[in-house]
């Protein structure tokens, strides 16, 4: 993931093509402040979950593909 990504961005990315995310993630590095690369999507519905995992898999977010797991 960008490291640019925050947030707001990631959650309005995922919103795009989920109705049921309900919160993000950024996992920051404590000392530097500076994002590690990756994040949690939190979603209520967890068909939607399964699918955004295969679905979202290289989706492209700021210019760089996305991995989901």
């Amino acid at each position: 993931m960008d490291l640019s990504v925050n947030e707001e961005t990631l959650r309005n990315f995922f919103s795009n093509y989920y109705n049921s995310v309900s919160g993000t993630k950024i996992i920051i590095d404590p000392s530097s402040k500076i994002s590690k690369g990756y994040g949690f999507v939190k979603f209520n519905d967890p068909k939607e979950y399964q699918r955004a995992i295969t679905e979202m898999n290289g989706k492209i977010l700021n210019g760089k593909a996305i991995k989901t797991k």
